[in-house]
Order: structure tokens, then sequence, then C-alpha cells
């Protein structure tokens, strides 16, 4: 792995080195089996402290990726292309997910109200919840409906919530915010749409839809919203990868005889 000096910028600098690793590990340059530079190895490299590259190392593990070998260090898995292929980041904007499949999506919000929270939500935000933000949106392409998606947020979270502009992504909302969103906790069903959003659009009732709901969480724990989303079987594939680790193999004995 030839030496990367400068290539990490200011902005978001373990998100750039996880970007690079993982890029270059679906062009090839970072082959299968083989073991990831150690971390001060990559600290030297990349030019950044040694918590970045383990932030981002654990993320790549996290994916599946990159696995560790206990006295060794850490060697992208056998398949790591192929999973990153079928693959999406859920916590990857939308936008940018669509785009990345040639759409050019457009962000259509539907509903923005403000209402007294229900019992799981206020389980979700805190009894402090006086009230939350319901907003609704959906991404269109040439008049298709790709998306559909419900959010929830804690009306303390953004209390300017009439001005904001709900066009732009959850996250970039919650990072404007304080809230930098580390990890999303959900279920995923294939489903159908529900009728009214099916009539609403035009959409064939028996197009497969795969539905994401749960809450995100920052890097502090705090619940940032909680959504439920739609999105059509064709768009997104969700790959569940199940990694086992073996202990290590027991090493021969040999008796004198």
């Amino acid at each position: 792995m030839e030496h990367r000096h400068g290539v990490i910028g200011s902005r978001s600098i373990m998100q750039q080195l996880y970007e690079d690793v993982r890029a270059r590990i679906l062009d090839g340059s970072l082959q299968e089996g083989t073991r990831l530079p150690s971390e001060p190895e990559a600290c030297r490299m990349y030019n950044v402290s040694r918590t970045t590259v383990r932030e981002a190392y654990l993320k790549l593990q996290q994916e599946g990726i990159v696995e560790v070998r206990r006295g060794s260090g850490r060697y992208i898995v056998p398949g790591a292309s192929t999973i990153l292929k079928g693959s999406a980041n859920l916590l990857t904007s939308m936008r940018k997910h669509l785009e990345a499949l040639g759409y050019a999506p457009e962000v259509e919000v539907l509903g923005v109200v403000r209402r007294e929270p229900t019992a799981d939500e206020v389980s979700l935000f805190g009894t402090r919840t006086n009230h939350v933000i319901e907003v609704e949106r959906s991404y269109v392409a040439d008049g298709d409906l790709l998306t559909y998606a419900r959010n929830v947020l804690a009306e303390s979270m953004v209390p300017e919530w009439e001005s904001i502009d709900w066009t732009e992504s959850m996250r970039t909302i919650a990072v404007d915010r304080g809230f930098a969103v580390k990890s999303l906790v959900i279920d995923v069903a294939a489903v159908a749409l529900p009728a009214a959003i099916c009539e609403r659009f035009g959409t064939d009732l028996t197009q497969p839809w795969l539905h994401t709901v749960g809450p995100a969480y920052d890097q502090r724990g705090r619940p940032a919203w909680w959504s439920s989303e739609y999105t059509r079987g064709d768009i997104r594939t969700v790959r569940i990868v199940n990694q086992h680790t073996f202990d290590p193999l027991p090493q021969p004995r040999f008796e004198t005889f």
C-alpha cells in the first residue's frame, strides 16, 4: 500500500480515510485477503492521528469487510468487494444513493406538522418532549416515486422548525444542530406501499417495497430522529453478512517416547 500523505483533508477526516480504503477495495488496488497497514503505519501514510485510523478501521469492521486476526492484524475479508457492491450504507444520504444509481431525484415535502408525541416517542426522546415534529417527504425522478419517508424529531432539537429547509437530508439537519449521527437501529421488511401513497403518486399497488423503521442516534447516544422509510424494491438491497470468529487452532503436541 503506497504512501498516501496529503490525501486526507480537513473535512470529516475519519470518513475520508474510511472512504479511501473502501474505494481501493472496490477498484482492486487493495486485494481481498491482504493485511491492512497497522495503525502506526496508516498514521504515517495518511498523516492522521491513531484515533482517526482506529475509528475508520472499526467502521470497516462493522460493515463486515475487515476482520481482526488476533496477534496478526486487520485483514480484508474474502468477498469484500462483493459485499460492497451489493450493500448500501443506510447512514449515507438517500440523495447520494439515488444519484449513484443514475437518478436525478427531486425532494417533495409532503407535510410538516407539530403534534403531541406518542407513548413510544416519549420513551425514545424523553419525558421532557412535549411536542414532536413529523415530516413527510418523497424522492421522485421523472414522475416516478422512488422513496417515501416519515421522520419524527423532538421539537427541542428543531425549535425553528417552521423555517427549516426540509428538502435537506435528515443527517444534514441533525449535524447542523449538534447531532453527529453515528448509528441506526432498524427493522427491515418487504412490504407493499400504503394504499394512500400509491393513490397519491399513481404507483402500482403490486410493486414491492423495502420498509426500514427505527431510530438514529448521535455519537453521544442521543436519539436524533425516528424514521419510517419505504424504498422501491429495485432501488435498495440490504445484505446481511454473518461472520464467525474462530479460536486459534490448537498447537500440535509433541511427546517424547
